[in-house]
């Protein structure tokens, strides 16, 4: 069980908002607000002086986003906790926080009860995303980093009168242009856009067009 204060610096560039925690948590009589800092820079080289035993840190900063001092902060302070405290609800947001190795992630509209048992709980070690959600955005990171492989492979398979088809989609032309730029009959040029989206896993041209950007195969 911890028997000194919990010390905390804040990461936050809202004057309002940090100087409502910091008289809130200095309230506590196991927390002590070290530090204040309004900027990811900030935040590192305060975290490093203070060496404090929980971040709370906004996702969003004036000089980026709170992944990058949180990271950076884990690498000099591994034993200090992370907790994200931020209006930004996206699953995006969270992942990012989870990858740069975040202990927990708030909503701002937490209570002060919630806020403070959670950063007692982060400064004893504790982990608070549940694992299915850790897991969850595990899965999602993993099908989004196998997405661009499984495209390349698909636009691979194109033949080269599928190729000047796909060229001939992205200078925004229909069907009927495409027929007269490539003097084929619109039948075949149909034909074409069809194994095309087929290919590359796609039911339209504005989705085929931007497979195919993302594979390389056509200029962005």
């Amino acid at each position: 069980m911890r028997q000194s204060k919990i010390d905390i610096l804040i990461v936050e560039d809202d004057r309002l908002m940090f100087e409502g925690l910091a008289i809130l948590l200095g309230d506590e009589p196991d927390m002590r607000v070290v530090g204040v800092a309004t900027t990811g820079a900030e935040a590192i080289e305060k975290a490093a002086l203070l060496k404090p035993d929980v971040v709370l840190i906004d996702y969003h900063l004036p000089d980026g986003d709170g992944t990058v001092p949180s990271a950076k902060i884990r690498t000099l302070l591994p034993d200090a906790a992370i907790l994200f405290l931020s209006a930004d609800s996206t699953e995006s947001a969270l992942q990012r926080a989870v990858e740069a190795g975040a202990s927990g992630y708030l909503s701002k509209a937490a209570t002060t009860d919630e806020l403070s048992a959670s950063i007692r709980r982060a400064a004893e070690g504790e982990y608070l995303l549940e694992a299915a959600t850790v897991a969850r955005l595990s899965e999602q990171r993993r099908r989004s980093q196998l997405r661009p492989s499984q495209q390349q492979r698909r636009a691979q398979r194109l033949t080269g009168a599928e190729h000047d088809v796909l060229v001939q989609m992205a200078r925004g032309l229909d069907n009927v242009q495409i027929a007269e730029a490539l003097h084929i009959g619109q039948a075949a040029v149909r034909g074409h856009v069809h194994r095309i989206l087929e290919k590359l896993g796609s039911h339209s041209k504005v989705q085929a067009l931007a497979t195919a950007r993302q594979s390389g195969l056509i200029d962005a």
